[in-house]
C-alpha cells in the first residue's frame, strides 16, 4: 500500500517503532507482519470508505481514533463530504503540523468518551462512522455510549469498525506496545459473548 502522507509525516517525526516490537521475537518478523496487518487493514477500511462515499458523495465522515492515519488523503473524498478526524487533542495538534489543509475537513482534538465532541459534528446527512484500531482501548460501556451516540446523531449511514479478540485483549496486558496503553474490550465469534 503506497502512502505518500505516511512516508512524509514519518520523516518529520522522532519515533522508534522498533520500540514496540522489542521483548517480542525477531524484529524484522514482527516488523514484516505487522506492516502486513496494519497495511491490509487500511487498505480494506479504504476500500469500504470508497464505496460508502460512491453511493453517497454528500456524506459527513466521522473518523475517530485517527491517529496518523492518512485516510482522507488516501481517499480523496467528493468536494461536498464533510470529514471529521478525531483523537486526542495533542495527535490533533501534530496532525496539523504535518498534514496539509483541505477543505470541508475537520480536525477535532477529544477524548472519545466525552461524548460533547460530537456537538461539533453537523447532523443533517448521512454518516459514516470509521473506527479502525481503537475501540478495544475503551471499556464495553464506552464503546457502547459511543456507538449509541454515533447513531443516534445521524439521519441514517454506516459504521465500519474492528475489535480484537477477547484472547488478544488478554495477552496485550496493560502495556501495548510498549506505549502503556490497555486493551479494555474485545468480541469473538460467540453470539453474546464479550470480554471487558
Amino acid at each position: 500500500m503506497r502512502d505518500p502522507w505516511a512516508e512524509e509525516a514519518m520523516r518529520h517525526i522522532d519515533y522508534d517503532i522498533a520500540r514496540r516490537y522489542r521483548g517480542v521475537g525477531s524484529w524484522s518478523l514482527w516488523s514484516e507482519i505487522g506492516c502486513t496487518i496494519v497495511a491490509t487493514r487500511a487498505a480494506t477500511f479504504d476500500q469500504l470508505t470508497n464505496h460508502y462515499l460512491a453511493d453517497h458523495p454528500d456524506a459527513t465522515v466521522l473518523h475517530v481514533g485517527c491517529g496518523m492515519d492518512s485516510r482522507v488523503f488516501r481517499v480523496d473524498p467528493p468536494a461536498d463530504v464533510q470529514w471529521f478526524d478525531v483523537d486526542y487533542p495533542d495527535v490533533i495538534d501534530l496532525r496539523r503540523q504535518l498534514y496539509p489543509e483541505r477543505g470541508a475537513y475537520h480536525l477535532v482534538g477529544a477524548r472519545l468518551e466525552d461524548l460533547r465532541w460530537l456537538d461539533e459534528v453537523p447532523r443533517d446527512r448521512t454518516g459514516l462512522f470509521i473506527a479502525e484500531g481503537v475501540l478495544h482501548y475503551l471499556s464495553e460501556t464506552e464503546v457502547k455510549a459511543l456507538l449509541n451516540a454515533v447513531v443516534a446523531h445521524f439521519p441514517g449511514g454506516q459504521v465500519i469498525f474492528d475489535i480484537c479478540n477477547p484472547w488478544i485483549v488478554k495477552r496485550a496486558g496493560s502495556n501495548v506496545g510498549g506505549t502503556g496503553a490497555t486493551y479494555k474490550w474485545g468480541l469473538d465469534g460467540s453470539p453474546g459473548h464479550q470480554a471487558a
